[in-house]
């Protein structure tokens, strides 16, 4: 048996050798006696306690929210980019017709931009907790 301090009421708990713990810098287990050879400041979580969990969502969460919003606002800004250039473009050709639909024109490129980002934010996005948080043990219980 070992002692550690990583209960989340600060008492001082009994765990056994073979209890592994997670680095939140690297998302790798370690054993109890070592410490991360990459992050040695950083402390060893338990995964399996309910707040280190819940951090580790929050983590998920945070970055997911990063990764869309990085997406849909750099492929928003290439589509208004892209829509005003063509509407300038076609304006040379065609004045009458497209003077009614400038705004309808360069917003459909940010949304059409945004969404483009959405999807490829949802195809790229991968969590990095997932397997010790119950968002990733959603599918075992079924």
């Amino acid at each position: 048996m070992m002692l550690y301090s990583g209960a989340s009421n600060g008492d001082i708990c009994r765990m056994n050798n073979d209890k592994q713990l997670l680095c939140i810098e690297c998302a790798k287990l370690h054993n109890p006696a070592q410490m991360c050879p990459v992050h040695p400041e950083e402390p060893l979580l338990d995964p399996d306690d309910d707040d280190v969990r819940f951090e580790l969502m929050n983590l998920d969460d945070r970055a997911r929210s990063r990764t869309y919003t990085r997406w849909m606002i750099g492929l928003g800004g290439l589509g208004l980019v892209l829509a005003t250039a063509g509407y300038f473009l076609f304006k040379i050709y065609v004045n009458g017709v497209i003077e009614a639909f400038w705004a309808e024109t360069i917003g459909g490129g940010v949304v059409g931009g945004g969404f483009i980002g959405f999807l490829v934010a949802r195809k790229t996005y991968k969590q990095r907790f997932g397997q010790w948080t119950m968002d990733g043990q959603k599918n075992e219980s079924v």
